[in-house]
C-alpha cells in the first residue's frame, strides 16, 4: 500500500492528498464495536482526481470478489479513478484484472493498474 502511494504521488503534478486505509459503512452503529461493511486500502486525491484502489503484494493475491467489491464502492461513491496495485506478479494478469474491473464500472470512471518493478536482487542502492 506504502509502495502504491508513492506511485502515485509520483505521478501527481500538483497536488497529493491521502488518507490511510479506510474502513466503509452503510450504517454506523455507535454500539462498541462497529464493523465496517467495506474497507478501502487507498483513498486519495491526484491533482484534484478522487481515487480509490486496492493494494496487495502480489497481483495472484487480487481476488474477483475484492474486484467486485471495489466496482461497488465505485458505483456508489463515483471517484474519479479505481486503481489496483501489486508490488509484484504478470503485468498480463494485472491488465486483465484492470480490464475486468473496467467492465463492472461506469465508463466515466477510469480503471488504473499499477505494478512495480522492483524485484528482489540484491542493489547496488542497499549493501
Amino acid at each position: 500500500m506504502v509502495w502504491a502511494l508513492s506511485e502515485l504521488r509520483e505521478q501527481s503534478r500538483c497536488s497529493f492528498i491521502f488518507a490511510p486505509q479506510t474502513a466503509l459503512f452503510h450504517e454506523y452503529s455507535d454500539g462498541p464495536r462497529p464493523v465496517p461493511d467495506r474497507e478501502l486500502d487507498i483513498v486519495c486525491i491526484v491533482d484534484g482526481a478522487l481515487t480509490l484502489g486496492e493494494a496487495k503484494p502480489n497481483v495472484a493475491m487480487i481476488s474477483s470478489g475484492e474486484i467486485e467489491t471495489l466496482a461497488e464502492v465505485a458505483k456508489e461513491l463515483e471517484p474519479d479513478v479505481v486503481v489496483l496495485a501489486a508490488r509484484s506478479g504478470d503485468r498480463a494478469k494485472l491488465d486483465e484484472k484492470v480490464a475486468d474491473l473496467q467492465r463492472r464500472i461506469p465508463a466515466r470512471i477510469e480503471a488504473k493498474g499499477l505494478l512495480s518493478d522492483w524485484d528482489d536482487e540484491p542493489s547496488h542502492y542497499l549493501p
